[in-house]
């Protein structure tokens, strides 16, 4: 499905403000989260684009690298994190990269 230049270009502009938002309002290891293709890379926009964009045309309380403190005080980050009022949404996507780096994508993993 190719989509319409108009969609394309209000994703484009709208992303980037979001993106631009987040990066002044974080600190510490958001922030270099949000820096990095690691952290904001090509499958969390990708996510944005082609699920999140097409069904809510915005952005409202989704937050990028949400900072969690595990059950031993340590710390984790979620790709994005849906706050709207007492509603709590986790969402993880699991790019190629960080999960299957030392398998082909041609051949079966050992």
């Amino acid at each position: 499905m190719i989509e319409p230049k108009a969609m394309i270009e209000n994703f484009n502009k709208t992303h980037s403000e979001f993106l631009t938002k987040h990066l002044k309002q974080s600190t510490g290891n958001r922030l270099k989260r949000l820096q990095t293709e690691n952290g904001h890379g090509h499958a969390e926009k990708a996510f944005m684009r082609t699920v999140w964009w097409p069904v809510f045309h915005h952005f409202d309380g989704l937050e990028p690298e949400y900072e969690l403190r595990d059950f031993k005080d340590g710390v984790r980050f979620l790709d994005f994190a849906y706050i709207s009022g007492s509603m709590k949404l986790a969402i993880e996507i699991d790019g190629y990269g960080p999960h299957w780096r030392d398998l082909s994508r041609w051949s079966p993993g050992n």
